[in-house]
Formats: C-alpha cells, sequence, structure tokens
C-alpha cells in the first residue's frame, strides 16, 4: 500500500514538475505587444511634439532567433517608432553554461534594428554579469553595439531629442 502511495504522489510529481516546464518554455516564446498613450500635462510640450512613438524592448533573453527576429522587425515597422528603447536582458549569461552568453542573435537583432531607428540600450542583469564575468567578451559585444550606432547606457543617461525639441 506505502509503494503504491509513494509511486503516485511520483507520477503526480513529475506531471505537476512537466506542466510547470512546458509553460515555461510556451511563456518565455510568447511576444506580448502593448500600447500606451501618455499623455503631457504640458500643453506646449505637446503641441511641439504631437504623437512621438517608442518601442520599448525588453527581456528576450536571446529568444531572437526564436521569436523570429523578423516578426519582431516586422511589428516594430508596423507601430513606427521615433526611438527604440531597449530595457535590458537582450543576452542570457546563463550559470548552467558555465556563466557564459549568447550574444550572436542579440546583436544581429539590435545592430538591424539601429539600421532603422535610434536604439538606446539599457543594460539588465545578465548584460551586467557578462560584463563582471566576461570583460573583454563584452568590451566586444559593446563595441559591436556601438560600431552599428546603439547608444549603450552603463549606469548612465542620455539626453535625446526627438526632431530638435526638447529632450525627453
Amino acid at each position: 500500500m506505502a509503494a503504491k502511495l509513494i509511486l503516485i504522489i511520483a507520477i503526480l510529481m513529475a506531471a505537476a514538475v512537466s506542466r510547470a516546464l512546458s509553460r515555461s518554455w510556451w511563456e518565455r516564446r510568447q511576444l506580448r505587444v502593448e500600447r500606451y498613450r501618455v499623455p503631457s500635462a504640458d500643453a506646449v510640450q505637446s503641441r511641439r511634439m504631437p504623437g512621438k512613438r517608442l518601442v520599448f524592448l525588453s527581456d528576450l533573453h536571446d529568444y531572437c532567433r526564436d521569436y523570429g527576429s523578423e516578426d519582431i522587425l516586422r511589428r516594430i515597422r508596423e507601430a513606427q517608432p521615433d526611438l527604440v528603447l531597449l530595457g535590458g536582458d537582450m543576452i542570457t549569461c546563463q550559470k548552467s553554461a558555465g556563466w557564459t552568453a549568447e550574444t550572436g542573435p542579440a546583436l544581429g537583432f539590435i545592430c538591424a534594428l539601429a539600421r532603422e531607428y535610434t536604439v538606446i540600450y539599457a543594460e539588465g542583469n545578465h548584460e551586467t554579469r557578462f560584463r563582471s564575468l566576461h570583460p573583454e567578451a563584452f568590451s566586444a559585444y559593446r563595441k559591436a553595439l556601438e560600431d552599428a550606432g546603439v547608444i549603450c547606457l552603463i549606469d548612465g543617461s542620455v539626453l535625446y531629442f526627438i526632431d530638435g525639441h526638447d529632450p525627453l
């Protein structure tokens, strides 16, 4: 009887873990587009910069290849942004892989974005980890981004002007 109970519990636990892993895999491959309208309290500012559009991307964790970077680029083009902001974690630096970082798909995707838009990239915890664990590789990654025209922020800020108007 006890052996049967243990077997049933083990099967239920395996099913629960399998379900959780499947859900996690599925969620990481979903691309969600949300639109927000941010009104300006300053009527003068609203008249000077009507209808400016920003695209904010974060936490792709190098899944550009899984989502299909062309699909993401298509959705960005449809939004017709004036500026693309990257909120970090575009790459993955994982302990399970010996603290290595895969930057190829993200680098190609971000450089493609920079060919069409102004891109400002703030690092997330994966970029910070990559920078601290692999400084030379991170420097090469950052240089490639900057050579493509990406504005990289590390513990900093930037004033950005759209069409000669006051900074954002």
